[in-house]
């Protein structure tokens, strides 16, 4: 149900001609064009790792079952490969630098699925504790 939501929406904000991008810290992801941005360098993705990304930038901190990604990217479960869903993570590891360094950790979460963690620097740490 939340993906067909998740999905409507998304067609929504397209028709409506909202350009404006979701940005996450460093992080910025142009709906319309499906691009995502690094420190506004353009990193290149295929649309399965764009969809992918995205999911879990607006879920994130939350734990994400290998079903659920699945389900909601490749829209269908049945008969892919579970390695197929590995693959594009660790692709999306690498391509997007996701270090706690730069703010967000993706992370496997054991005998379930995955979780991008939010990452505070030690030099946030500091400017908030100085406020």
């Amino acid at each position: 149900m939340a993906a067909r939501i998740d999905a409507i929406l998304r067609r929504t904000l397209r028709r409506d001609g909202d350009n404006e991008p979701e940005v996450f810290g460093r992080y910025s992801f142009d709906l319309q064009g499906e691009h995502v941005l690094f420190d506004g360098r353009a990193i290149e993705l295929t649309p399965k790792e764009y969809a992918l990304a995205l999911h879990f930038f607006q879920r994130r901190d939350r734990p994400l079952s290998r079903a659920y990604l699945l389900e909601c990217v490749w829209k269908s479960a049945a008969g892919l490969s579970t390695r197929t869903l590995d693959m594009h993570v660790s692709r999306l590891r690498a391509k997007l630098q996701l270090r706690s360094e730069n703010g967000y950790r993706l992370q496997t979460v054991f005998g379930y699925g995955y979780r991008l963690d939010t990452y505070v620097s030690a030099a946030q740490d500091d400017v908030a504790d100085a406020l």
